[in-house]
């Protein structure tokens, strides 16, 4: 398995702009999902983990802390970067810094198709299916 570099960064900056070039290339060009859905106003107030490889951006995750919460949005890797841990690895990172910062819980809106990777971090579902961005998603929740 490749080690990734991962860094975060609470709102704006540069590592805030490779999060968005990964999920422009994944959720716009690849997913289809409109753009002016995928560009919100919530960049400024999340807390935006990157995983680099050699220097390139290649996976992210952006975080919304709502108390002892920890709600993880817009996991994507680069179609050539999958398949190699690279999200595994951030998301055991933000696992870890959670329980740093006393959080109790985490949870996500999964695409259905991504819901075995979340399986395997110890997330479990909650509640039905339903539909966002025109894809079935379903919400998880892990304890910490």
């Amino acid at each position: 398995m490749d080690k990734v570099d991962i860094k975060k960064q609470t709102g704006l900056g540069e590592l805030a702009d490779d999060a968005l070039m990964i999920r422009d290339a994944v959720f716009i060009a690849e997913q289809r999902v409109q753009e002016q859905r995928e560009h919100d106003d919530e960049d400024q107030n999340r807390i935006h983990y990157v995983g680099y490889l050699a220097d390139k951006p290649v996976t992210t995750a952006r975080v919304q802390v709502q108390g002892d919460n920890w709600h993880i949005e817009r996991v994507a890797t680069l179609s050539h970067a999958r398949g190699r841990g690279l999200a595994q690895q951030l998301m055991q990172q933000i696992m870890t810094d959670a329980r740093l910062q006393s959080a109790r819980s985490m949870d996500l809106n999964a695409q259905v198709t991504a819901k075995p990777f979340y399986d395997k971090l110890g997330f479990t579902q909650r509640g039905d299916v339903f539909l966002d961005a025109g894809m079935n998603h379903v919400n998880m929740q892990r304890e910490l």
